[in-house]
């Protein structure tokens, strides 16, 4: 954010240097400006420099009240930020949300408020707030008056003095707020002349159409285009004297309101505010249709097949008026259509991107509806870009002045600003070169979002596809089968031209000139083979890299399960001062939700938080699971309740989280709640709302809503759901009912279905039914060592040790070893991981210790080492020393002795909780008065007060 030192104060104390100069020189006898006309700035000091930001000279107001950047406060230790003292418990709230609730207010509530205490009377001043309040409720009767709350005022009470509202002499002493400063600062700065500089787009005079089709329109590259307007009556009579008289009382649109220009004029003489409205009105033509016949269409431009549509084809073109500074932030035209923009009177600076090029600063939803981007332009330009000096794909820039006009081609992101009054004319339009894409764009699933300018967005493809195909028939599928041998003409990417990684890596040697877009290319490549030492190995040895190569990198680790090291490379991101986006959020969020680590978790969400990262469908997603995955479902449930939007997988991935902590009746509530939004579950939603049953033992409900998939929604039921009811009917005890209903599926039923039932098998000891499912699993999966092992522990529980024995033997002949089980403890953000018999942790003899002393106080609870889950007859007194080194006893002493009394101990397993485990944490949470949230394979247990969530089936 903002810093006093670094930002304004060279410039500043010039200028103090310089007024004061000025007015030595008109009276040496005059003093110092009184106290009510000093500074906002007067604790800027320090030395001139060399570069700096120039405020802007105009008589306009500046409503600061003294704000000062936060930086400053740290510059002045003795100081107390006023603005916390006069909110009073509201000093928790964030500026931007203490603005939107004070935007729920009205006028005369706000001036009530003013008067509670500065720090109030600073933000019902805030500027944006009266701006909003005139634009909902005036509807454009108004005239601007120097502030929009003195215009607010003088429209609602007409008799009121409103001269002194304008600019208030009231100054705050030792108030901090970045946000609000920041507000004033990008209504105040002038364009640095670094920001101006670069101009580096194709310049064109006199061109052919053919030269222009070729070479840019085909090739979808911006031109600038000079010459080309000369015959225009626009050119010449276009001021402000001849619009006056012209459109007279006429109304245009500003903003969210209509104007006469008389009136827009005397709003933009008396402006100084961050994002100045301009007028933007597409009937222009149509309300003085001589504005309409004094411009022509450039020849390059005449092809326009959006015309076919009369009527009824979309907005396309506007007139442009606006003060400088006023402009349009970072967005794509409409409807994927290419445009150009004419400019009459007075000139812009452009800054485009490609398709493929996202700008810095800039956050478009996945579907393309929405674009979050800075508040202000100014407000990109001092934080993005100079980003963009050192990239190798620059943006294309320049400054267009009267006379000239640019192309803007389909899909470019661009950001124009006025440097000084500016009139321009704008045009979208569909040529044959860009055709396809219109009609793609018009089709696609969301088109009610996304397309602009009409009332009809659902049927604008099917409208215009018709009314070309009459017009012009056979075009489109001349397109279609051009564009098809195009593409079969194009070569293979790098990967698709290469058989292995070996093949990859000895091209990639061989090429003589390595760009950023080859190394990433490679890394990819590398990381998509799951050899990510390789991805890696080359990632460091890179010269350049950019917010893509790192991404790639660390989702390279998330997909091949290396989380901590996607973890790890994320705080090396942080530490060379890269700024992430969405994308590597998703996989850094996601590796944390895959080791369990709240606490670097939860630290990932602040800089999500910190740095305006926009929470799109699958950010927010993410978010959700990370804090279902580590144990905190009600966080899970309070960030999704927050999100902007819910998709099915948004409202899935919750249910799914609230099934695994066995929280049934909730999930199927939200479930419930998400079929009456008007959202259709899909498949994986149905699994997750019937292991919520399962878990919960609702069997009723459970089969009403198994039913439901088929009959009222279309659905096949899956393995996986049938894998579900066995489960459920399992958990209610209903064995034979279970056996029954896998032989009488439709499909075959695969392990897990039988898996279902043998962990039923176990937990109600019936070993007749477990003995045939267990052969059956094992015939399907011989090399799965948790079949033999589920088996062999119900044979133990039998006391048929033969059996034991003979399932050890087989599992050594035919090779079939148990996977290692471990778990997972984060302490102050860092995980520890343990496993059975660990002797390796630095501080494994204080452990054992602390386990020795755990043992002792629950054996006097009641404890005695369930032996039976030992796999083998070996000797009672070796079983329960193996017992007591399993990995999850290790990490719940290791929690005991780093966390606070009474304080939660979160751990991660890779294997199911064994019954002795299981039994221990029950009593270790009722005696040590903790909370023990364990995650294993298959579900989360909540221990507390001697009991757990799962009661006692898992």
């Amino acid at each position: 954010m903002l810093s006093c030192k670094s930002l304004l104060s060279q410039t500043i104390n010039r200028k103090k240097r310089k007024n004061k100069s000025k007015s030595k020189s008109k009276n040496k006898n005059t003093t110092s400006v009184s106290k009510k006309q000093e500074s906002p700035h007067r604790d800027y000091e320090e030395e001139d420099g060399e570069e700096g930001f120039n405020l802007k000279n105009s008589a306009a107001p500046s409503h600061t009240h003294g704000v000062q950047p936060l930086g400053n406060l740290y510059f002045n230790p003795g100081s107390i930020n006023s603005r916390n003292t006069g909110l009073g418990n509201l000093q928790t709230l964030t500026d931007e949300l203490v603005l939107d609730i004070l935007g729920l207010l009205g006028g005369t509530h706000l001036g009530v408020l003013a008067t509670v205490s500065k720090s109030f009377y600073v933000f019902t001043n805030h500027e944006p707030l009266w701006r909003n309040l005139v634009l909902e409720n005036l509807n454009g009767g108004f005239l601007y008056n120097g502030s929009w709350k003195s215009t607010y005022v003088a429209a609602c009470y007409p008799s009121f003095d409103v001269s002194s509202v304008g600019v208030s002499g009231l100054r705050v002493r030792d108030f901090y707020s970045d946000y609000l400063f920041q507000s004033w600062l990008c209504a105040n700065l002038e364009m640095k002349p670094e920001w101006l500089e670069r101009d580096n787009i194709i310049r064109r005079k006199d061109i052919s159409v053919e030269d222009f089709v070729l070479n840019f329109e085909e090739l979808n590259k911006p031109v600038l285009l000079e010459g080309c307007l000369d015959n225009w009556v626009a050119l010449e009579n276009w001021d402000r004297d001849y619009l006056l008289q012209l459109c007279g009382d006429v109304r245009f649109s500003v903003g969210p309101v209509e104007m006469k220009l008389e009136e827009y004029f005397r709003y933009s003489d008396q402006v100084r505010e961050e994002r100045p409205l301009y007028l933007f009105d597409p009937k222009f033509a149509e309300k003085v249709p001589k504005l309409g016949l004094e411009y022509k269409v450039p020849v390059y431009f005449r092809e326009d097949l959006f015309g076919v549509l009369g009527k009824e084809r979309p907005d396309y073109r506007w007139i442009i008026i606006g003060p400088a500074g006023s402009g349009s932030s970072f967005h794509i035209d409409p409807n994927s259509t290419s445009a150009w923009n004419a400019v009459i009177k007075g000139s812009k600076k452009w800054v485009l991107f490609p398709p493929d090029v996202i700008p810095p600063g800039v956050h478009p939803s996945p579907d393309g509806a929405e674009v979050a981007c800075p508040v202000s332009i100014i407000e990109w330009f001092m934080n993005f870009y100079g980003a963009t000096k050192n990239w190798k794909k620059k943006p294309i820039e320049c400054i267009c002045k009267a006379g000239e006009v640019i192309f803007v081609p389909s899909g470019w992101w661009h950001l124009v600003i006025n440097l000084e009054e500016s009139i321009a004319i704008t045009q979208n339009y569909v040529s044959r070169r860009n055709l396809l894409n219109v009609l793609d764009f018009l089709k696609r699933p969301n088109a009610n979002t996304l397309v602009s300018g009409t009332r009809d967005r659902v049927n604008l493809h099917d409208k215009f596809k018709n009314a070309i195909e009459t017009s012009f028939p056979g075009t489109i599928d001349q397109l279609v089968q051009k564009a098809e041998e195009k593409k079969a003409q194009q070569k293979q990417s790098f990967w698709d031209s290469v058989t292995d990684s070996k093949a990859a890596s000895h091209i990639f040697r061989r090429i003589n000139r390595l760009d950023v877009v080859s190394w990433t290319s490679m890394i990819a490549g590398y990381n998509k083979c799951g050899d990510v030492q390789s991805a890696r190995q080359l990632f460091d040895r890179m010269p350049e890299k950019n917010l893509v190569t790192w991404s790639i990198m660390i989702s390279g680790y998330a997909r091949n399960n290396h989380f901590e090291k996607a973890i790890e490379l994320f705080q090396v991101l942080q530490s060379e001062g890269v700024r992430a986006n969405e994308t590597v959020m998703v996989s850094v969020i996601s590796s944390c939700a895959h080791l369990g680590a709240l606490e670097l978790g939860e630290r990932v969400h602040d800089y999500v938080v910190r740095n305006n990262i926009t929470v799109n469908l699958i950010l927010g997603t993410a978010l959700v699971d990370l804090y279902a995955r580590c144990g905190s479902i009600e966080k899970s449930i309070q960030v999704f309740e927050e999100l902007p939007e819910r998709d099915v997988l948004s409202w899935t991935t919750l249910i799914a989280g609230l099934a695994m902590h066995g929280y049934a009746k909730r999930a199927v509530e939200y479930f419930s709640e998400m079929v009456k939004t008007g959202l259709t579950p899909r498949d994986i939603t149905f699994t997750a709302v019937l292991s919520a049953c399962s878990h919960g033992g609702m069997l009723e409900r459970g089969f009403k809503i198994f039913e439901s998939m088929k009959r009222d929604y279309g659905l096949q039921p899956r393995l996986e759901h049938y894998g579900c009811m066995v489960d459920l009917l399992g958990r209610a005890g209903k064995l034979a009912e279970a056996e029954k209903f896998v032989h009488e599926m439709p499909v075959k039923p695969n392990a897990p279905v039988w898996g279902a039932l043998l962990g039923a098998c176990r937990i109600h000891r019936n070993a007749e039914i477990g003995e045939r499912v267990g052969k059956i699993l094992i015939q399907l999966r011989p090399e799965h060592s948790g079949y033999y092992v589920l088996l062999s522990n119900i044979y133990a529980r039998a006391n048929k040790w033969e059996n034991v024995v003979t399932m050890r033997q087989m599992m050594k002949e035919k090779g079939v070893k148990k996977p290692p089980g471990y778990s997972l403890i984060e302490i102050d953000g860092k995980i520890h991981n343990f496993t059975i018999g660990d002797k390796t942790h630095p501080e494994i003899k204080k452990i054992e210790g602390m386990w020795d002393e755990i043992l002792r106080k629950i054996r006097l609870a009641g404890y005695s080492g369930n032996t039976a889950d030992a796999l083998f007859d070996i000797d009672e007194e070796e079983k329960e020393s193996a017992l007591y080194r399993h990995s999850e006893k290790l990490a719940i002493a290791f929690g005991i002795m780093k966390t606070k009394a009474r304080s939660p101990i979160r751990i991660v397993k890779n294997l199911r909780v064994c019954e002795d485990c299981h039994t221990a944490t029950k009593l270790i949470s009722e005696v040590f008065e903790r909370e023990l949230i364990v995650r294993d394979r298959n579900r989360f247990h909540h221990f507390k007060g001697g009991a757990c969530s799962c009661m006692d089936f898992w």
